[in-house]
C-alpha cells in the first residue's frame, strides 16, 4: 500500500476549505465560501489559558489534508465531521504558519476561530 493511501486510511474526519471572497471588501469584513468535502485528519497539538482577565483557552491544532489539495495560508477550514460524528455547529480554523508537505499529505497548523470570526 501506498504512503498516501495509508495516510488516506486514517483521514476519519472531513473538512471543507474555505476561500475568500474577493468583493467582501477589507479586512476584518471578509466573507469566505466553503465547497469541496474531502477527508481529513484533526489532532490537537497544545491547549493553553490566556491570561486576558477572562477565561479563554487557545488550542493549537494540526490539521492533515491529502495531497494534492489546494490551499493557501490566507483560506480557512471547517471542519463538519469528527471521527464519523457530524459537528453542529461545525467549527472553523484559521491557517497559522506554513503548510507542510510531506510527501503524502499537507500538515497545516491552526487556531480555532469563535463568534463573528467564523465565516
Amino acid at each position: 500500500m501506498s504512503p498516501q493511501l495509508r495516510i488516506r486510511a486514517h483521514m476519519r474526519d472531513v473538512c471543507e476549505v474555505g476561500t475568500a471572497d474577493a468583493a467582501s471588501g477589507p479586512s476584518p469584513n471578509v466573507s469566505f465560501t466553503y465547497a469541496n468535502s474531502t477527508r481529513c485528519r484533526y489532532a490537537r497539538v497544545n491547549s493553553r489559558n490566556v491570561p486576558n482577565g477572562e477565561k479563554q483557552t487557545l488550542t493549537d491544532i494540526k490539521i492533515s489534508l491529502p495531497l494534492g489539495t489546494t490551499i493557501t495560508q490566507e483560506d480557512r477550514i471547517k471542519l463538519t465531521k469528527l471521527n464519523g460524528a457530524v459537528l453542529s455547529p461545525e467549527r472553523f480554523y484559521a491557517i497559522v504558519g506554513e503548510s507542510l508537505e510531506n510527501g503524502a499529505e499537507i500538515v497545516l497548523s491552526c487556531r480555532r476561530l469563535v463568534g463573528n470570526a467564523e465565516t
